[in-house]
């Protein structure tokens, strides 16, 4: 219904779901924008919002996807810096980067061709602008070249757009880490093949007195961009500050200092044993010792409280 007095036309429910998923995903097609001073104010802070959230959220599905590649590698022996992955040349890493490359532009193209039959039949297009549409709905081009018409075509695009663009940024995480791996795999293999000259040996030696393992795997890493400096240095510290005796070993009376330290973090301080938080609360009914597998508290003075960290005497039970 047109309303005379302000120009304009009242948005429905569809229209306005419609309206805020094109927002927030950032198709933007400009068949639907707000019109009245009201709406445009609201807009500013609804904009902010939504794109904060939805990408949030496809930023979590992004992180999952890539979660689940990693652990998959893992478990099958290419995970991290295994030497399995060695055997795996640039060559075959290349060929697998563009597999996924086709896999997710064949994805792509699947997906706008079944939305091209959608939107074909709902808004009475030629097949190929339907496909058009759904194409670029998937890139989030949007040119608004073409104006959805019908109520059930603004519905299905709600849910289309919104998981359109999540399946692209799924697939151009993927694509990403791909690279990525292309990329680290190659320096890798240059890395291997290069001799140990004066210059890199200057370079890999921290303390001045020779390259030792930890400083030539800790070099290799940095230059394969697996760590940074800013990664090792705070457990480096850690350790000095563990090794009481400077011997460059944490022996069983630094363990001990650890331990000790440990508890302490873990201790519900505040809480009495024998209160009814501590006896029911689920965050400390049947929690082992965050040290267990390393020392056994054992109170020999008989005093509530105090007692003296000792090893298991079984060295398997040790770190």
């Amino acid at each position: 219904m047109e309303d005379v007095e302000t120009c304009y036309t009242p948005w429905t429910v569809v229209d306005t779901l419609y309206w805020s998923t094109v927002t927030v995903t950032t198709v933007g097609y400009g068949d639907y924008s707000p019109t009245t001073d009201a709406g445009r104010i609201f807009g500013f802070f609804y904009i902010i919002f939504g794109l904060g959230v939805v990408l949030g959220v496809i930023q979590s599905f992004v992180n999952n996807a890539i979660d689940r590649v990693e652990q998959n590698a893992k478990q099958r022996g290419r995970g991290g810096i295994d030497a399995s992955e060695l055997d795996e040349t640039p060559q075959e890493i290349t060929a697998q980067l563009y597999r996924k490359v086709a896999v997710s532009i064949g994805i792509i193209i699947a997906v706008s061709l079944l939305g091209g039959v959608i939107y074909s039949a709902l808004e009475d297009w030629t097949y190929l602008d339907g496909v058009w549409w759904a194409f670029i709905t998937s890139l989030t081009i949007g040119y608004g070249d073409q104006n959805l018409t019908s109520e059930s075509s603004r519905i299905f695009s709600i849910f289309f757009v919104m998981g359109m663009v999540t399946l692209m940024t799924v697939l151009m995480g993927n694509l990403s880490g791909a690279s990525y791996r292309l990329k680290v795999e190659r320096k890798r293999a240059m890395l291997l093949e290069t001799s140990l000259t004066p210059e890199v040996i200057d370079a890999l030696d921290r303390d001045g007195d020779g390259v030792d393992r930890f400083e030539f795997v800790f070099g290799m890493l940095k230059l394969l961009d697996i760590v940074t400096e800013q990664d090792v240095v705070p457990w480096i510290k850690k350790f000095d500050e563990l090794d009481a005796d400077n011997s460059g070993k944490l022996d069983r009376d630094d363990l001990v200092v650890l331990a000790r330290e440990l508890s302490t973090i873990h201790s519900p301080r505040s809480t009495p044993v024998s209160s009814p938080a501590a006896t029911h609360s689920p965050m400390w009914k049947d929690r082992p010792h965050p040290m267990g597998s390393i020392v056994e508290l054992k109170d020999e003075n008989g005093d509530e409280g105090e007692g003296e960290a000792k090893l298991p005497d079984d060295p398997s039970d040790r770190i």
